[in-house]
């Protein structure tokens, strides 16, 4: 069960299981996943969204609708853990060049 201060994720369908078009969606439910992080599913609401846009991450502390700043600022919190903390620089720069190709170009 959920924890009521656990991250909502206002996917636009409130269906959990069926797939999402938005990447926005995809990277933020795999980062939970991985981090093994209970989080909530709803549809969400334009009139309650951070600029009026669904997809959206709400946060115990704070709204997102970016990936980036999403990881940043749970990151800082601690509400993820750190995937790359046992890496080394080189493999974390291996880490980062594909995400800089493939997310920053969107």
């Amino acid at each position: 069960m959920e924890n009521p201060k656990s991250p909502t994720l206002h996917r636009g369908w409130d269906e959990p299981v069926s797939y999402v078009w938005s990447c926005f969606v995809t990277k933020v439910e795999a980062r939970f996943r991985f981090a093994n992080l209970p989080h909530r599913v709803e549809a969400g609401s334009r009139r309650k969204a951070p600029r009026g846009k669904i997809p959206y991450l709400e946060l115990s502390f704070e709204s997102a609708a970016n990936p980036t700043i999403l990881s940043d600022s749970s990151l800082s919190y601690g509400q993820l853990p750190d995937l790359n903390a046992s890496l080394s620089p080189v493999d974390r720069s291996h880490d980062l060049a594909p995400r800089s190709l493939l997310e920053d170009k969107w």
